[in-house]
């Protein structure tokens, strides 16, 4: 891969006018589907013209508008910007469906939108992706869902396997296709059972399939509000043609990667179909905390750290264009080989294709210190654009917090940073396959690089008056979560992602009380450390109250 080295400060910009600041802003916006017609399971007849509905619930920390600014829509995905075959001409263009129907949906809110769908002449199964994105700003995580379309004359009844005579049933309803979750988070999920039998189901219930015995900690599901192997139970009546809806909890896996969620639906105490829910695990929060510390030698100086700051793919051209605006540089390979040496101010244009990486003229923009390196990996088959600086550098160029805010909060806040990033480096915990430490989204910690040390220079005051400075408990490296805001009360780390973790536990934040949970709820609630430095506390008994039992330790 492409290395590009020099000694102040590196500038780059993506071609067709497209600006880095908004794919680092993507992060600020998520969402997590509810409702898809048909569980994205659709029957059409050739040249039949159907109006579908999907529901997402905004998982952001910013409302959504179907109007003005970054107004919120859905748009044709995998390959993005593909023109559909079932556009009926109704949509906002070829690549663009619909907006979102509500003016505004805050954080927490339900959004819907409704389209129609024409189904070409030609039979067959058809698969469409769409996803969620906020206008000239970020496509939206998460929101992303698939119908799968099979267009035919005949219609078809899929009816159980495992029903018993006069007991049949099929799903009609579930409210997500698919599910995204940290490891460890509570999902609370609904499906609706069609009874296509001719017995009258007096109750029903969800329960697990018997093999569940045998699932691996790995594939374990299992929630507090189970009894036993059973889920949720209903003692209703639903007629023949009727649908049965009911309403269960599960926990998402402790490790990552995808994972399918089974469980049975019965009634009358006969087994009616299987319901199985593909589980995304993206957080691994629960398995961080276990994650053994990686050798590293003593400190004399601080960590160099490696941030994904960009995901290289059609949103940049599949290629950056890099520059120094302050120095010369060279670009070389991981192995050292020079394959040039340029001058303040020279254009490069960086990209990988079929094994091979690339380098040749281009234009540029945004600020980033010391080192950028464009590496493919096949982990996830995809190209990074990362950014290789110190840990104290880094930690400048964060966008957690505003310049403005009072010198207290900046210190604690910039310090919980420093240890939150720190653990990762130590252990290579969640993005060691895509050789990074962590990423420039709020999946980890927002960070704008140079651009923001300028505009935010208090910031940089705040780390160089705690540098090296780290949370420990009982003389280990603590992970030091922290979430934008509680409703009175921080969460305990076993009460979102499970396992004991002891400077992590549930505190009274009177400064919140009666407000709205934003965020995890683990660790430091950024307004109320906001609001006890406005008081007078300094920073170290902000994280103090916040960490339990933690002490700070100095490591370089």
């Amino acid at each position: 891969m492409l290395k590009f080295k020099f000694l102040g400060v590196l500038t780059a910009i993506f071609v067709g006018g497209f600006f880095f600041s908004q794919p680092v802003l993507a992060a600020d916006y998520r969402a997590t589907p509810i409702t898809l017609s048909g569980s994205g399971e659709l029957i059409i007849s050739p040249g039949e013209v159907k109006e579908v509905s999907v529901s997402f619930q905004n998982t952001s920390d910013v409302s959504w508008y179907n109007d003005g600014p970054g107004y919120v829509s859905l748009y044709t995905y995998e390959p993005k910007y593909r023109h559909s075959i079932f556009d009926p001409g109704t949509w906002l263009g070829p690549t663009q469906v619909k907006r979102i129907i509500e003016p505004n949906v805050a954080s927490g809110g339900v959004a819907s939108i409704k389209f129609e769908l024409h189904a070409p002449r030609d039979e067959g199964v058809y698969t469409e992706t769409f996803k969620l994105a906020s206008e000239d700003r970020a496509w939206i995580e998460g929101g992303e869902i698939t119908f799968t379309i099979r267009v035919e004359n005949k219609e078809l009844s899929v009816e159980s396997e495992l029903g018993e005579s006069g007991y049949s049933g099929e799903i009609s309803l579930m409210s997500a296709n698919d599910v995204k979750a940290k490891a460890g988070a509570s999902i609370l999920f609904t499906v609706g059972i069609k009874n296509t039998g001719t017995q009258i189901w007096t109750n029903y219930s969800v329960h697990e399939p018997d093999v569940a015995i045998a699932s691996t900690s790995e594939d374990d599901f299992s929630h507090p509000s189970w009894e036993g192997s059973q889920l949720a139970y209903a003692a209703q009546s639903v007629a023949p043609g009727g649908v049965a809806y009911i309403s269960f909890a599960f926990k998402a896996p402790a490790a990552g990667g995808s994972h399918t969620a089974s469980f049975i639906f019965a009634a009358n105490d006969s087994d009616i179909v299987q319901i199985d829910i593909p589980v995304e695990v993206t957080g691994r929060s629960a398995s961080v905390i276990s994650a053994p510390e990686v050798e590293t030698p003593d400190l004399e100086e601080e960590p160099i750290l490696r941030v994904g700051i960009l995901v290289v793919d059609e949103e940049t051209n599949n290629e950056v264009v890099i520059t120094s605006s302050e120095s010369d540089f060279e670009l070389r390979d991981t192995e050292g080989n020079l394959f040039g040496e340029l001058e303040a101010g020279q254009i490069v244009t960086a990209y990988y294709q079929d094994g091979y990486y690339y380098f040749n003229g281009g234009r540029a923009y945004n600020l980033y210190r010391n080192v950028l390196e464009l590496r493919y990996n096949d982990y996830k088959d995809r190209t990074w654009l990362i950014n290789e600086l110190s840990i104290e550098m880094y930690l400048r160029g964060l966008a957690e917090t505003s310049n403005v805010s009072p010198e207290e909060y900046q210190k604690a806040l910039v310090t919980a940073a420093r240890t939150y990033a720190y653990y990762h480096y130590t252990r290579g915990t969640k993005r060691g396959q895509e050789f990074m430490h962590v990423v420039a989204y709020a999946d980890d910690q927002v960070y704008r690089g140079y651009d923001h040390e300028i505009i935010s220079p208090r910031i940089g005051e705040a780390v160089a008056a705690t540098t090296g400075m780290v949370v420990t408990y009982e003389g280990d490296l603590a992970i030091t979560p922290y979430f934008s805001r509680s409703d009175g009360r921080t969460r305990a780390w076993s009460e979102v992602w499970g396992g004991s973790v002891p400077w992590a536990q549930s505190v009274l934040v009177p400064w919140e009380t009666g407000g709205t949970l934003w965020g995890h709820g683990v660790g430091m609630s950024a307004l109320g450390a906001l609001k006890m430095a406005g008081e007078g506390y300094l920073y170290e008994e902000i994280l103090k109250y916040f960490y339990t039992g933690i002490e700070l330790t100095k490591k370089w």
